[in-house]
């Protein structure tokens, strides 16, 4: 189906008995709102680098909790943008699970200076350290720039 919102995401929901995930396509709480109020969906699932950053996806989420609908995150993204959206998951009240690529050992693993390993038990630990709890390791970092590309830190 189309990522819009149309009824026919309403009859999906109300036909199927497996639970309806959407939202990655999105943005803004424009993309979400039509699927919030009919309730087109049963999980929420957006993507933060989509729908508009950390405060533009609180307010998707805060909207959809007076509703009752959970939220999950997509991502697809590198571990910075994981533990980014860890950060904002501890913010929110209803909050299921973080899709992720990592946690496979691969170097995209090793961008962040950490203390030990990031997923324990397929959970992840909410940073506590100062901003976003991150710090990136350079060296991996400047080992995988592109061809050409100057190291920025």
């Amino acid at each position: 189906m189309p990522p819009d919102y149309t009824d026919s995401w309403k009859r999906l929901v109300a036909s199927s008995r497996v639970p309806i995930c959407t939202g990655e396509n999105l943005a803004r709480r424009e993309g979400f709102k039509d699927f919030i109020i009919n309730q087109g969906c049963d999980i929420l699932h957006p993507d933060l680098r989509n729908t508009g950053g950390l405060l533009e996806t609180k307010r998707i989420a805060d909207m959809a909790a007076v509703f009752g609908l959970p939220m999950a995150t997509h991502n697809t993204g590198s571990i910075v943008n994981t533990m980014v959206t860890i950060q904002w998951a501890s913010t929110i009240r209803d909050y299921i699970h973080c899709e992720t690529v990592l946690g496979q050992g691969g170097w995209m693993d090793e961008v962040l200076v950490h203390d030990g390993p990031v997923f324990k038990n397929g959970f992840i630990t909410v940073p506590d350290k100062p901003g976003l709890g991150l710090e990136l390791n350079p060296d991996v970092v400047k080992a995988h720039l592109m061809p050409g590309e100057k190291y920025w830190g």
